[in-house]
């Protein structure tokens, strides 16, 4: 059986493709210049420049804050001398927060002198140049940060087994979503699918072959969704859906799509051929809602909806509520 709960809030539309195949080399990068002279970041800029860059400029630290706050920023040009703060601070800013801990940090500052300098890579700097600085050699060290960052980054955002965003990533891709829809004004859905009788196929078959399982599910999944719809590896059998411009009612009908694209597939095994059901708690993404608190009402709903196994339901396949509905097989 496979049955789907949700607390209900449309109609679909299409943002990025957040899982598409990672190739650093044909990825778009961001780089933020936090620069207080026009002028010297306008060289960096044209030196800089590239097709799979986009280039942020900054002139203050409160506006650098908000740019990184908006955006997946890979790599940061920072000035020291700013007029609302001294860069260090913002350097010590972004360190200690988690979502930017990692990015690489190039400090260009005409500071000169070992103290400057020591308090910076104490700080988290990757690299510090003194003004005037050489463009090629900037550029030159820019490509190689951001490539080992790639590189990186690649590992430590996508599940091994399945391919798919593992939680780190998912993380990020529900910050950005969330909001661009609170600017839009648009619905957001979120879901949480669980694999039913799952324990038992590995029971029986092994581990290896549940894990054959577990990806040509996540395939199967992804493909029935749309493109703008982002999809996660929680954790063991369970997947999380992200739906930009969609309430709990097209998600319901997005679900619908994935059931009946699980029942058509076939799961090799030994012996009769294996068909995969699920179930699913779906929500409304509220403004505020953290993802926690969103997963948490998500993960209620599935399981009262593994409780209600049995339940019977109207001709449609599913059985609606007051502002919940269930899906099943």
């Amino acid at each position: 059986m496979n049955e789907t709960n949700h607390v209900c809030g449309g109609r679909p539309a299409s943002t990025t493709d957040a899982i598409a195949e990672w190739d650093w080399e044909q990825s778009k990068f961001e780089i933020l210049i936090l620069e207080d002279d026009p002028e010297i970041s306008r060289f960096f800029q044209m030196k800089l420049d590239n097709p799979a860059r986009t280039i942020f400029v900054a002139q203050t630290m409160k506006a650098a804050t908000e740019i990184l706050e908006e955006n997946d920023i890979d790599l940061i040009l920072l000035d020291l001398t700013l007029p609302d703060a001294d860069g260090r601070s913002f350097l010590r800013q972004v360190r200690e927060n988690q979502r930017t801990s990692t990015v690489p940090i190039i400090v260009i500052s005409g500071r000169r002198g070992p103290v400057t300098k020591t308090e910076c890579f104490e700080l988290g700097a990757d690299d510090y140049f003194e003004k005037p600085v050489a463009l090629e050699m900037l550029a030159a060290a820019v490509g190689a940060k951001i490539k080992r960052a790639a590189e990186l980054a690649r590992r430590a955002r996508y599940d091994v087994l399945t391919g798919l965003l593992n939680r780190v990533a998912f993380q990020e891709v529900f910050r950005r979503t969330q909001a661009f829809s609170r600017r839009a004004r648009s619905s957001l859905a979120l879901a949480i699918l669980d694999l039913d009788k799952f324990k038992s196929i590995n029971d029986m078959f092994g581990h290896p072959l549940g894990d054959r399982v577990l990806i040509r599910a996540a395939q199967v999944i992804t493909r029935a969704l749309r493109r703008s719809d982002v999809v996660g590896r929680w954790g063991g059998d369970e997947f999380v859906v992200l739906l930009p411009e969609t309430d709990c009612t097209g998600a319901q009908r997005a679900l619908e799509t994935v059931r009946r694209a699980l029942r058509e597939e076939s799961f090799e095994i030994e012996g009769p051929a294996l068909k995969l059901s699920f179930s699913a708690g779906v929500v409304d993404v509220t403004d505020g809602a953290t993802l926690d608190d969103t997963i948490a009402e998500a993960d209620r709903l599935l399981y009262q909806s593994k409780a209600e196994k049995g339940t019977r339901t109207d001709d449609r396949g599913f059985r609606v509520q007051e502002r919940e509905a269930k899906i099943e097989n």
